[in-house]
Formats: structure tokens, sequence, C-alpha cells
């Protein structure tokens, strides 16, 4: 097992206490500043500066909620999808995967996937009922 592999398995059986830890706050602020920097903390230490690539699609959906939230579910789906694929070529040499080394590929795609969801959900709370489809 690399180092990477292990800090990893290391972080994610850290995730169950850290999240018992809420427990500890009342305030809803309190609470979102604990899930913020432990959250950070946990994904940071095996990831290291490939937690950056994470900043660009949160950035772009959040701006796209904020600014045009009927359409935001598309906006998302057409930044977050190719950012996805341009990172999965730019990785796609296996030279680090031959070697044990991690990178943040795999999170980002859990990432876009509920980024994804979350401005889907957000543009249909925007949309006119008559106007929503049957599923």
């Amino acid at each position: 097992m690399s180092k990477d592999q292990l800090r990893f398995a290391i972080a994610l059986f850290l995730s169950v206490p850290t999240g018992l830890g809420m427990r500890l706050f009342k305030s809803p602020t309190a609470r979102h500043l604990y899930s913020l920097s432990t959250g950070l903390l946990l994904v940071y230490w095996p990831f290291g500066q490939g937690v950056c690539q994470a900043l660009l699609p949160a950035i772009l959906t959040y701006l796209a909620m904020a600014a045009l939230p009927r359409q935001c579910g598309a906006i998302a789906w057409a930044v977050n999808m190719p950012y996805l694929i341009y990172l999965h070529v730019i990785n796609a040499s296996g030279h680090s995967w031959a070697q044990g080394d991690m990178d943040f590929t795999g999170c980002l795609m859990v990432l876009v996937l509920k980024l994804i969801s979350l401005a889907m959900s957000y543009q249909d709370h925007h949309t006119k009922k008559k106007e929503l489809t049957q599923c």
C-alpha cells in the first residue's frame, strides 16, 4: 500500500468519529464551519493540492445558481462534465496510478454528481409547476 493510499484509508476511517463531533455544536453556523473545515482537512491530507481542482466547478455551479436559477442545472451539466472529462484526459497516462499515487479525479467524480444534482434540484425549485415534466 502506498503512502497516499494509506493516508486515504486513515482519512476515511477518521471521518466517522469526526462526523460524531458534529453533535458538539448547536448553532447551524458553527456546524457548517465545523463540517467545512474538517471536510477540507480530511480531503486535503491524502490528496494535497489536487483539492484545488474542486474550486472551479464548485464556484461556477454556485454562480450559475445565483445568477440564473432557472437554467442552472443545464449550466452545471455544461460546465462540470467537460471539466471532469478534461481532467480524466490529462491524468490518463496511468503512470501515477502504476506507482500507487492517487489523484483527485475520483473525488471530483462524486463532487460533480453532487453539484449537478444540487443545481438540478435548485432549477426545479425555480421552475413553475406547470412547466415541470412528469417522471
